[in-house]
């Protein structure tokens, strides 16, 4: 979800995906706006029903969390600066992963997929961002290269999307990796969340199946053969 930088409205992809369910379901959604670090303890307090924000099944979530079934499978992305003649060689297409990362002092958003990764591999020096995201610094040269969720990079670095701007200073090396699914999360301690978890499912499968998912992917740049594995259509 981003500011519409001509408008300052709300746009982007999962909100476009919230609005469906809500209509769906007849009622009408709320974004309450939250750091992404304290996404899951805003959760735990019911400062809201349920997280849609680019949200992964974790065995630490699962503790004090239930989920919906998938609506993206998202992959990690690299990103590098577009002159530094270390990643000349590095094609889109090629088949990189965290070791030709290693050496390098890498970027990503605290809470992110990517951090754990990053911060499992003791030969890359990680750096968290938090609330900002890292591609101002990698385009200053700060830090060497980025590891973030392919969905963001596509609106900060390619400029896919209503609103979006391609970043020409910056470039893609490498295929996605270590992909995820995207969910929905409800707090496990609340009764509500049973309920909200089975009506949300339901409408997920209808936007799956009646092609407005693919519709909502293509839009943003996001659509790719992998989302067949979670029964887009």
């Amino acid at each position: 979800v981003y500011k519409d930088p001509a408008t300052g409205n709300l746009i982007g992809f999962e909100l476009e995906i919230s609005s469906a369910i809500a209509g769906l379901m007849g009622v009408t959604q709320k974004q309450v706006e939250t750091d992404y670090a304290q996404l899951d303890p805003a959760l735990q307090a019911n400062n809201f029903d349920a997280i849609l924000n680019g949200w992964e099944i974790t065995e630490d979530r699962k503790k004090t969390e239930i989920f919906s079934q998938s609506y993206y499978r998202n992959g990690q992305q690299i990103v590098v600066r577009t002159n530094d003649s270390r990643f000349t060689q590095k094609a889109t297409e090629d088949a990189l992963s965290l070791k030709d990362l290693e050496g390098l002092t890498v970027g990503t958003g605290a809470g992110f997929a990517a951090e754990s990764l990053l911060a499992a591999d003791k030969k890359i020096k990680l750096k968290s961002y938090d609330p900002d995201l890292p591609f101002n610094d990698l385009a200053l040269g700060r830090i060497d290269a980025v590891l973030i969720d392919f969905s963001t990079v596509t609106y900060y670095v390619l400029g896919d999307g209503p609103g979006g701007t391609a970043n020409k200073s910056l470039k893609l090396i490498g295929r996605p990796f270590e992909f995820n699914d995207y969910v929905m999360a409800f707090n496990k301690n609340s009764s509500n969340a049973p309920t909200l978890q089975k009506e949300i499912d339901q409408a997920i499968a209808v936007l799956k199946n009646d092609g407005t998912l693919q519709k909502i992917y293509r839009k943003w740049g996001l659509w790719n053969s992998v989302q067949a594995q979670i029964s887009i259509k």
